[in-house]
C-alpha cells in the first residue's frame, strides 16, 4: 500500500472517532439549579464500592487516574448553572467543572460536549481513561446521569444516578 493510501486510512480513522453531537442546546433542556441525587433510584452504592476496588488495584494520581479526582462519579449533589454555550457545575465537594458545547483540548484529556438527540452527552478522552456522561431529563423533571468509565486498565465502571431538584 503506498503512503498517500495509508495517511488517507489514518485520516478516515480520526475522523470516524470525531465527535457528532450537536452544539444547539434542545428549546426544553435546562440544567440549572440544585440537585440532590434520590438514593432509592440510583446506582451509587455499588459505584462506590467499584471506585474503592479501583484504588485498591493501583490507580492513583501517580498515574494519572484516580476516581476520586471524577466528582461525577459519586456526586450527591451539585448545583448547575447552564447558558447557550455551557454549563457550570458545583459538587458538594467544592470542586467545580466548566463545559462548554463543542470540542475542547484541555491539558490531560480531549473533552466533545453536546447533544445526540434529547441527550446531553459529554465524552473525555483522558491520558489512562475514557469516559462517556449522559445527561437526560425526565418527564417528571428528575435527571437521569448515566456515566460509563473506561481505565486503560481494570474493569469499566457503570454509574446510573437520579437527582431530583431541591
Amino acid at each position: 500500500m503506498s503512503r498517500s493510501g495509508i495517511a488517507l486510512g489514518c485520516l478516515l480513522l480520526v475522523a470516524a472517532g470525531c465527535s457528532n453531537l450537536s452544539t444547539e442546546v434542545p428549546e426544553a433542556f435546562d440544567l440549572s439549579g440544585d440537585w440532590i441525587i434520590s438514593d432509592s433510584d440510583s446506582d451509587s452504592d455499588a459505584q462506590v464500592e467499584r471506585s474503592d476496588r479501583a484504588r485498591r488495584r493501583g490507580y492513583g494520581p501517580d498515574m494519572g487516574f484516580d476516581p476520586a479526582a471524577l466528582p461525577m462519579i459519586d456526586a450527591r449533589a451539585m448545583i448547575i448553572e447552564q447558558d447557550s454555550t455551557s454549563m457550570g457545575i458545583a459538587y458538594q465537594d467544592g470542586t467545580y467543572r466548566d463545559v462548554s458545547w463543542g470540542e475542547r483540548d484541555l491539558r490531560l484529556a480531549d473533552v466533545s460536549a453536546g447533544w445526540d438527540g434529547p441527550d446531553l452527552v459529554i465524552e473525555t478522552e483522558g491520558v489512562s481513561y475514557e469516559m462517556v456522561e449522559r445527561y437526560q431529563l425526565s418527564s417528571d423533571g428528575h435527571l437521569r446521569v448515566e456515566i460509563r468509565l473506561d481505565p486503560a486498565r481494570g474493569e469499566r465502571i457503570n454509574v446510573v444516578n437520579i437527582y431530583r431538584r431541591r
